[in-house]
């Protein structure tokens, strides 16, 4: 923003909604059974947002998608976002 000629003063960090939303429902995904109910082990998943019109509006989006994650391996460590477990 700063390059783009904008104030610091009118600058405000008003947080991450995607981050914000997974810390509000954290505790309740926590005593969820739903793992169980599907037979899906702990932490043998990964979780993956699709929020972004771009990538679900086109179906050629989903489809790029759903095949590049059909290569990560159960093996694979993911990114985290810095203060997430």
């Amino acid at each position: 923003m700063l390059a783009e000629g904008i104030s610091p003063e009118k600058i405000h960090f008003v947080g991450n909604p995607m981050i914000d939303s997974l810390d509000t429902q954290r505790e309740k995904a926590a005593q969820s059974d739903i793992r169980e109910k599907l037979g899906v082990e702990t932490g043998g998943y990964g979780v993956v947002t699709l929020h972004r019109p771009s990538n679900v509006t086109e179906p050629t989006g989903l489809e790029r998608l759903a095949a590049s994650s059909q290569g990560v391996s159960r093996a694979s460590r993911y990114a985290r976002a810095p203060g997430l477990r």
